[in-house]
């Protein structure tokens, strides 16, 4: 029997293994264990690039939390801080390092892990340790020191051979379907991450998006002062009144925004004036050549006067009754950003018109409440942008990026790698068990062949526990030979305790066939 002490180590070995699967178990392959490979200076000084993070998905997060999110906008995997939430409930994350937040704000259901362990440069040796140098300089050590010490164990082999406890037949079937089971998972975790280090680390390719233009248009001029324009100025909404203002100054203002992150914004105006009459005749009063967009709006002036003088000729020359006419502001917007650090332009029209007669000229979409500048409709605009990112792969309908998922499959290939090698030694051929045996029991050694299994049978963990049976009962050790197994036994007053060696089902029947 085995000793209770033994009991109680096999236990606590097993519990021990099932903690540290339950620990680290990849989310990948249904855990609760993110892995993630640190980039780049947003977390400095905690982390640093080639850090590993290793972390658990918990049930509530909070400000201050280290967490990791799939972006979308970068399409990678993203470890910063939770900052703050925002009004609609998403997680507001910011770099340690970075004075910025974070584009995205993903939901509690997007989040894959708060912090549990760093690794420091556990990153780098994961990437050292699969890249081939490594490898090959790995397998070079391997073979040298397996050659150099080929001589030693075979000579301790003898040695140890003898002193080996010979296996029961029942402990050698249990280890042979752990290492089995073992086996399989290792190679099967070996070919998924030898295929996924075989995939390039990023991959290249376009993604739309959309820029908004939000273009404004104002105006004033400097007027007598009075009842009408208190102040001797004319402000956005108001009428322009030809009898107390005769130079009107049009400014054009533009914002581009976009769904994504943009970097520095720079924009030129291109401006033109235009006088037009109903019949279609029209006239350029004033341009201004593409301008660069400052901190205020580019501006032009428009002489008022001139205009109405020229739809009165216009009217004398054609006959037409003078009815007024329109002035209308064209501008050309061309703007250069970047995305993701690529650069893109996106080029806009605008227009804003104002009704012009002999006595007044009003913004055509005038209000009762004047605005403090006029605001043209939105223009969007898409381009197609170049993307280089983390490759990603589908598991389970989702898709998870390529450098976490290998190398939690090459973490779990290693331990069951490293598991199954341990078995090992439990493996040997049932004749070295049998050769054992028979040395151990050779005083009292009979060699049969047929067993009667008696009425009771026990079955024996040891051979040197069978030889205290056979000397305590002073019986002799019944030996029945197989191709695949070996019965040992001793029988006293209808009791046969026995010893199988080899395989257990093979031994059981040959026994049972007796």
């Amino acid at each position: 029997m085995r000793s209770p002490a033994k009991t109680l180590g096999t236990a606590a070995l097993v519990a021990a293994v099932a903690a540290a699967l339950w620990l680290l178990w990849p989310s990948s392959l249904g855990g609760r264990t993110t892995y993630v490979v640190t980039h780049g200076v947003s977390m400095e000084p905690g982390f640093h690039s080639g850090d590993l993070a290793i972390l658990h998905s918990g049930s509530s997060y909070g400000v201050g939390d280290v967490a990791a999110y799939h972006s979308d906008t970068l399409h990678t995997v993203v470890m910063h801080r939770i900052h703050g939430l925002d009004p609609s409930g998403g997680f507001v994350f910011k770099g340690d390092n970075n004075s910025w937040l974070d584009p995205d704000h993903p939901t509690r259901a997007k989040l894959l892990g708060r912090l549990w362990l760093r690794v420091p440069g556990g990153g780098r040796f994961l990437t050292l340790a699969h890249s081939p140098w490594a490898l090959g300089i790995m397998g070079a050590l391997v073979i040298g020191i397996g050659s150099t010490k080929a001589q030693s164990r075979r000579k301790r082999r003898s040695r140890r051979a003898q002193a080996r406890p010979v296996i029961p037949a029942e402990r050698l079937a249990t280890a042979r379907t752990a290492a089995a089971l073992l086996a399989g998972v290792a190679v099967a975790s070996s070919a998924a991450a030898g295929y996924l280090w075989s995939l390039p680390a990023a991959t290249s390719g376009t993604r739309t998006v959309t820029l908004t233009h939000a273009p404004t248009v104002s105006y004033g001029a400097v007027a007598q002062p009075g009842i009408t324009y208190p102040d001797g100025r004319v402000h956005p909404g108001q009428p322009v009144y030809l009898r107390l203002v005769h130079q009107l100054t049009l400014g054009v203002n533009d914002k581009l925004t976009s769904t994504s992150a943009l970097g520095p914004v720079s924009t030129t105006v291109t401006l033109q004036v235009v006088l037009a009459t109903p019949a279609g005749w029209s006239t350029t009063l004033a341009s201004l050549p593409a301008t660069a967009l400052g901190a205020g709006p580019v501006t032009v002036t428009v002489d008022l006067p001139t205009a109405v003088k020229k739809l009165a000729a216009v009217s004398a020359e054609t006959g037409v009754p003078q009815q007024g006419g329109t002035l209308t502001v064209v501008a050309h917007l061309d703007s250069a950003t970047s995305l993701a650090g690529r650069p893109v332009r996106s080029a806009a029209d605008t227009s804003y018109a104002f009704n012009l007669d002999a006595s007044a000229l009003r913004p055509a979409a005038a209000t009762t409440n004047a605005p403090a500048s006029t605001t043209t409709s939105a223009l969007s605009t898409k381009v197609t942008v170049p993307t280089t990112g983390p490759t990603t792969v589908t598991v389970r309908g989702h898709r998870v990026s390529l450098n976490p998922l290998r190398t939690e499959l090459s973490l779990l290939a290693l331990a069951a790698w490293l598991m199954t090698f341990g078995l090992l030694p439990l493996l040997r051929t049932s004749k070295d068990d049998t050769a054992r045996a028979i040395r151990l029991l050779a005083g009292r050694l009979v060699q049969v062949a047929a067993l009667d299994p008696g009425d009771r049978v026990v079955a024996v963990a040891t051979a040197a526990d069978l030889l205290r049976i056979a000397d305590r009962y002073e019986r002799l050790v019944l030996h029945l030979p197989g191709e695949h197994t070996s019965v040992f036994a001793v029988h006293d007053d209808g009791v046969s305790y026995v010893l199988t060696v080899g395989q257990p089902d093979t031994a059981r029947r040959h026994l049972w066939a007796a």
